[in-house]
């Protein structure tokens, strides 16, 4: 009788792990087919000279990195990119912030304003990108017709080389913060009441509340909306080759921008698989290097 339950229980437990593989399977052939096998894919390539228009390759090991690592622009590329990453990470971080809470108080229309606040997340790039283009226009632009109409000079924004990132970082901004509001806004209803009693009890006032009470609360998620944002920016490429095309004079020439241009301009695929190599690996070190940090605070905070 036992060998008989103990053998009816291995099979029950096959059978599970069987079902177990089959709802696995689809996500392993999207993984093999769409992730790993394209990266290592990548990985050869960047070890070749491969121009698609001359249909010529021919292997170079790590020649390709040296000359990269040796180019100056690649770090003028880098510096853009950072210097768009950076404002784009942290406003997001705080408008979001700040909105959340606003939209988590009790006021009329509050459901009104939690819709508009996340009507620039759901349109289109491409829309975004035509909207602000002629918005930031240099002689028929809103923008312009506004500061004209104060008594301010005209700008160039998006044709200036010191106007372009900066019109570009506040485009991202408007397009995102109410992505990440919407997660404030959720982790914000998720904490108890009885703290915010607790605190009020002990004579805290809401600077002393917010800084005691609701960021150590909020701290998981603002891990989540830190490692997001970052992956999100570093994503960006619409606005860049609608809006400016990389220009003026490469002052917003980015990462992702410069290895499109590589790889899809002049068809230098194996140019292009390294800075894809480089890209990935910045990226992966910097959400690891955000990771640690916050679960470690997270961690001091507790």
């Amino acid at each position: 009788m036992t060998v008989t339950m103990a053998w009816k229980r291995a099979t029950l437990s096959k059978k599970l792990q069987i079902k177990g593989y089959l709802f696995l399977l689809p996500f392993m052939i999207y993984f093999l087919a769409f992730i790993l096998v394209p990266f290592l894919y990548s990985v050869t390539l960047s070890l070749t000279d491969f121009n698609l228009l001359k249909g010529q390759i021919k292997f170079v090991g790590l020649e390709n990195y040296i000359s990269l690592l040796g180019s100056s622009f690649l770090y003028k590329v880098l510096l853009n990119t950072f210097y768009f990453i950076i404002p784009v990470v942290v406003g997001w971080i705080v408008i979001g912030l700040m909105v959340g809470l606003l939209l988590n108080q009790r006021v009329p229309g509050r459901d009104f304003f939690r819709f508009v606040v996340y009507i620039p997340v759901v349109i289109d790039w491409i829309v975004v990108s035509l909207i602000w283009t002629y918005i930031f226009d240099p002689t028929f632009g809103l923008a312009n017709f506004v500061l004209r109409g104060m008594g301010l000079p005209a700008h160039h924004f998006l044709q200036s080389s010191t106007e372009a990132m900066p019109t570009l970082i506040a485009t991202a901004l408007w397009k995102g913060f109410g992505y990440y509001a919407v997660f404030y806004l959720a982790g914000l209803q998720d904490i108890p009441l009885q703290l915010y009693d607790a605190a009020q009890i002990d004579g805290a006032g809401p600077i002393r509340t917010f800084f005691s009470v609701v960021l150590p609360q909020l701290a998981p998620v603002t891990t989540f909306v830190v490692l997001m944002a970052l992956i999100n920016a570093f994503q960006f490429f619409d606005p860049f080759y609608l809006m400016t095309g990389g220009g003026p004079v490469q002052s917003t020439t980015v990462l992702i921008f410069q290895y499109y241009q590589v790889s899809f301009g002049y068809m230098e695929l194996g140019s292009g698989s390294t800075l894809a190599m480089i890209f990935t690996l910045i990226v992966f070190l910097l959400l690891l290097l955000a990771r640690r940090s916050l679960m470690r605070t997270a961690g001091a905070i507790d």
